[in-house]
């Protein structure tokens, strides 16, 4: 595990003060406010709200639906639980005028690869009403727990297809935990084509 650390470490490092990354890198952050609550045994209620990219604007995310979670022999931990959401995409467009684009958000996250690695997936099928212009979003993660409870190190990938262009990325990211509530994760994406590579930081807010 320390040795996990010590290369992802190195990896943003040299990432970070490269002058191909200074001059092409484009960075992206952004507050997400996260809230599910249990209303009977293995069924409850989620919902999320994205603030807009704090550094390059963009949209925000407001969705919410039911919740789905399945507890260990001892009750007391998540096996695997799925979040199916229904919300909008507020956006503003070059004259400032609002838009909201209603998407269709299911989270899931399977059941642990071991005690070490745990995984989840975030699929959004965005413009519900517009199958054939909409666009599909899909988002992976793969995670190793820090000792310590301190947070974790991995990679994702974070992919947009929609007609015309598409846009594929993936990337190692590291997310350490600040008290009980809260998480501040730091990845560096690989883009394949369009947006250029990007770093991202993120902080995640549960209530």
């Amino acid at each position: 595990m320390k040795k996990h650390m010590i290369l992802l470490t190195a990896l943003f490092s040299i990432l970070a003060y490269s002058p191909s990354a200074q001059a092409k890198d484009s960075a992206h952050t952004k507050i997400l406010l996260h809230d599910h609550r249990d209303l009977v045994k293995g069924f409850g209620t989620a919902g999320w709200v994205i603030l807009p990219d704090i550094t390059n604007a963009g949209r925000a995310l407001f969705i919410a639906g039911p919740r789905f979670t399945a507890k260990d022999s001892t009750g007391q931990k998540d096996r695997w639980w799925l979040e199916v959401m229904g919300g909008v995409v507020v956006s503003q467009d070059i004259d400032n005028q609002t838009h909201s684009t209603p998407l269709i958000d299911i989270r899931f996250s399977p059941l642990a690869l071991g005690k070490r690695f745990t995984h989840w997936i975030n699929f959004q099928w965005i413009d519900v009403f517009r199958v054939r212009s909409g666009r599909w979003y899909l988002y992976y993660q793969l995670d190793a727990n820090l000792p310590w409870q301190l947070g974790k190190v991995g990679i994702e990938t974070e992919n947009t297809f929609k007609p015309g262009q598409n846009s594929l990325s993936a990337g190692p990211h590291l997310i350490m935990a600040v008290g009980k509530y809260m998480k501040i994760a730091t990845a560096y994406q690989w883009h394949r084509k369009y947006e250029g590579n990007q770093w991202w930081f993120r902080t995640v807010i549960d209530f």
